[in-house]
This record gives C-alpha cells, sequence and structure tokens, in this order.
C-alpha cells in the first residue's frame, strides 16, 4: 500500500533529526508506534504517532547515505506501510465486523 505523504515538520537537535509526517486518515491506522514504514524507498522505525501524522527519528548516518539530510517542509515523501502490518490490522477488522454480525 502507497501514498504520498508531505512532511510536516523537521528539527534537528545535536546528533538527531526529527521528520513529522502529515498521513491521510485511512492510512493512519497502519501506523503504529514502534512499526515500520518505508519512506523513499527506506524502511524505518515509527517514533511518535498523533491523530493525523507520526514521526520518525533519524541518526547522522541514515541522513548522510540518504535524502533525508535535504528535505524541507512540505515536501512530498513516498510512504509505503508495511505488508504484514497491513494484513494484521486487515485481520483484525474483518474478525471484528465479523463477530459483531453475529
Amino acid at each position: 500500500m502507497h501514498s504520498q505523504i508531505s512532511l510536516r515538520s523537521k528539527d534537528t537537535p545535536a546528533d538527531n533529526c526529527i521528520l513529522w509526517f502529515d498521513v491521510a486518515p485511512e492510512f493512519m491506522k497502519y501506523i503504529l508506534p514502534k512499526g515500520f514504514v518505508a519512506l523513499n524507498g527506506c524502511s524505518l522505525t515509527v517514533g511518535e504517532v498523533s491523530d493525523n501524522g507520526f514521526n520518525v527519528y533519524l541518526i547522522p548516518e541514515t541522513l548522510s547515505v540518504t535524502t533525508f539530510g535535504t528535505v524541507q517542509p512540505g515536501d512530498t515523501i513516498n510512504l509505503e506501510i508495511d505488508s504484514q502490518t497491513q494484513a494484521v490490522v486487515d485481520t483484525i477488522e474483518r474478525y471484528m465486523a465479523h463477530r459483531s454480525d453475529s
């Protein structure tokens, strides 16, 4: 599952980089704290999650070998949802829907 998302903010405290992204509501159910997403083809661990977005924490090594060091708020980023997370969430939704119909 793929989507285009927008970089909301970029904070660069010492030896770290925190990127916050805005995400469409239909994708937020797949974004879990400490879960996985791919951003611009780079597999990353989700940090914090809000109602309409999430963040990732990047170390200097990641910034030096990816394009994330040069991104700016408002930039468009490619998001890919982890397929295992999607399968688990969708399965639980189907189970709960079937259970409530019984």
